[in-house]
């Protein structure tokens, strides 16, 4: 059984073909994952940008217990964009698998359910046009996973995202790792006293 996939196009005209081919070949890579919750988010478009080797991006997002793949490529062209994202998202799936049945075995069968989930914000008219520079647009409301630091390291490193906020379970503190510039990553830990 092919898991649930929501596929959205910004500035493209999507066909049936083409969608059902972003399906199918992320479903494939998908339908064995044990603990996948939400459907499959995938995003195709087209960013009308100076490098023409850029413009048509592939954006897949997924969840796995608390785990959150997210992959975004960009190419020539739309095909090629989504094979580049599909191979990053296998060698992904492929590494979490094997973290789960290595490093945490009692998850292998057992994954918890996701911790993010987005609330609209209530104050947001859609008399607007677009939300004036600055204002939220989005509220994400976060269930804070105890881990160690190196946990929040590989669940880090399972996104593009640049911060990862967790609760750490060895200073009973709420921690943020974010990645820095230069590649590297820094910590940010409250102060006391």
């Amino acid at each position: 059984m092919e898991p649930p996939v929501i596929v959205n196009a910004r500035q493209i005209d999507l066909s049936p073909a083409l969608e059902t081919y972003v399906t199918r070949k992320v479903g494939r890579l998908v339908r064995h994952l044990e603990g996948l919750i939400n459907p499959v988010r995938i995003e195709l478009g087209y960013d009308d940008i100076r490098d023409a080797d850029r413009r048509f991006f592939t954006e897949i997002t997924l969840w796995v217990g608390d785990n959150v793949i997210r992959i975004e490529e960009a190419a020539a062209d739309l095909r090629a964009a989504i094979d580049q994202a599909t191979d990053l998202l296998k060698k992904e799936v492929e590494q979490l698998r094997d973290r789960l049945q290595e490093h945490r075995p009692r998850l292998k069968n057992e994954i918890p359910a996701a911790s993010v989930r987005a609330i609209p914000p209530a104050d947001l008219s859609t008399e607007e046009p677009g939300p004036a520079p600055g204002q939220i647009t989005v509220v994400k409301e976060l269930e804070l996973k105890p881990m160690t630091v190196d946990e929040a390291i590989d669940q880090m490193a399972l996104t593009d995202y640049q911060f990862f906020v967790f609760h750490n379970i060895e200073t009973d503190t709420i921690n943020i790792l974010y990645r820095r510039k230069d590649g590297s990553l820094g910590l940010i830990v409250p102060a006391t006293g």
